[in-house]
């Protein structure tokens, strides 16, 4: 089943995991699986629920406070994520991510797609947590959507991708092109563009 998930989701997936567990439970739920999605702060869908005034922090501690030691869902029979089972409402959403990637024409399934999944359980406590901050799937998608077209507006910064790149080709061929003219004793042009 995993081998669409992007390495992101495959760490929100164990970040819950390591939820369940810092919380002493048994089991993953949807709850924890929200706690994985915004545990990741610059991830997109923490961008959205920042672009739509949801105070992360916040959600985070209702989360905490709220989980049920003991799962009221029956778990899914054989799925694990370490040595905890998720429950069958994870399942439901980890299967429907897939079809989430698929309307958004992605090859990989991203942390976007899984809470859109998420979102689009009512029954899920997460879900109806959400709710409570104005969250649901609509909301969210086209909050996805502006904040995605504002991420493409965006103009990369080219000067701190050349630095962090080192020396690449294109900048060895020019410093052997100013060498060379260097070492003839050729005087510099005024139209070097045109030589």
């Amino acid at each position: 089943m995993n081998k669409k998930f992007s390495p992101v989701v495959k760490q929100i997936i164990n970040q819950s995991g390591q939820e369940a567990r810092r919380l002493g439970h048994d089991y993953i739920g949807t709850e924890h699986l929200l706690l994985g999605i915004i545990a990741e702060r610059d991830s997109l869908p923490v961008r959205v629920l920042d672009a739509l005034l949801v105070d992360v922090h916040e959600l985070k501690k209702r989360l905490e406070g709220s989980i049920p030691k003991y799962s009221t869902y029956p778990p899914a029979e054989n799925l694990y994520v370490g040595e905890f089972q998720v429950t069958t409402q994870v399942q439901r959403v980890l299967k429907v991510t897939f079809l989430e990637a698929k309307l958004m024409k992605s090859e990989e399934i991203y942390p976007e797609h899984l809470m859109l999944s998420l979102l689009k359980h009512p029954d899920a406590y997460a879900t109806k947590l959400l709710n409570e901050y104005d969250v649901d799937y609509e909301t969210f998608k086209k909050e996805l959507e502006y904040v995605r077209s504002e991420q493409d507006l965006t103009p990369p910064n080219l000067f701190s991708q050349a630095s962090s790149e080192g020396s690449g080709e294109y900048e060895d061929e020019d410093e052997r092109n100013y060498r060379s003219s260097q070492q003839k004793g050729q005087p510099k042009s005024r139209t070097p563009v045109l030589d």
